[in-house]
C-alpha cells in the first residue's frame, strides 16, 4: 500500500516536473520571440526613420511657401513622436527580465 502510494506520488511528481518543463521551455521561447521583434523594430525602423527626418530637415530649410512649411513642420513633429513611441516600445522595462536565460 505505502510502496503504491509512493509510486503514484512519484509519477505525479514526474508529471509535473514535465509540465513546469515545458512552460519553462514556453517562456524562452517567448522572452527570444520578444528579443528579435525588438531588434527587427529596432535596427529595421531606426534608419528609415532617421532618413525621413533628415529629409525633412533639409525641407524645412529650403524656401517654401508657408502652407508648404506648416505641411512640412507637422511632418516633423509626427515623424519624432512616431520615433519616440518606437523608441518607447521597444525600451519598456521588463518585470521577468533576467528570470529565465534566453537560451540554455
Amino acid at each position: 500500500m505505502v510502496l503504491e502510494e509512493s509510486q503514484l506520488m512519484r509519477e505525479k511528481l514526474e508529471a509535473r516536473k514535465g509540465l513546469l518543463q515545458q512552460a519553462k521551455e514556453n517562456v524562452v521561447k517567448a522572452s527570444q520571440a520578444r528579443n528579435s521583434f525588438r531588434k527587427v523594430m529596432n535596427n529595421g525602423m531606426r534608419r528609415p526613420m532617421h532618413s525621413v527626418l533628415s529629409l525633412l530637415s533639409i525641407l524645412q530649410v529650403e524656401n517654401t511657401s508657408s502652407n508648404q512649411k506648416i505641411i512640412i513642420d507637422t511632418m516633423v513633429r509626427t515623424s519624432t513622436i512616431l520615433f519616440d513611441l518606437k523608441d518607447e516600445a521597444i525600451d519598456i522595462p521588463d518585470k521577468d527580465e533576467g528570470r529565465f536565460p534566453d537560451s540554455q
